[in-house]
């Protein structure tokens, strides 16, 4: 039987601990792949802004680079708020349209 994790509340009271944590984390990974710089796909979804967050923090904003990669059904209101990030970090950042390719 699987045993059962139990994750904190996230909270004011701790989230500065747990951001601290993640960015402490992303940045040692990073750093120990021997890597200086991350490129992160950026869909405008709450996951993918979390990241950018976390890896601005971590490595600096001139270590992060945001692919911004729309799909054709993609909405107009995911490809704004993924530039709103960008924006917001001051980050670099490119934009490739995904087509679907029929064999």
């Amino acid at each position: 039987m699987a045993q059962k994790i139990y994750l904190p509340k996230i909270d004011e009271s701790n989230f500065s601990l747990i951001y601290r944590h993640l960015s402490n984390f992303i940045k040692s990974e990073v750093l120990k792949s021997g890597l200086k710089s991350v490129v992160l796909g950026l869909s405008g979804g709450i996951d993918s802004a979390v990241s950018c967050f976390l890896a601005v923090n971590a490595l600096g904003k001139d270590k992060v680079t945001a692919l911004i990669m729309p799909y054709e059904s993609s909405s107009k209101s995911s490809i704004e708020d993924a530039l709103k990030v960008v924006n917001m970090l001051g980050i670099k950042f490119y934009t490739t349209i995904l087509i679907s390719l029929t064999l």
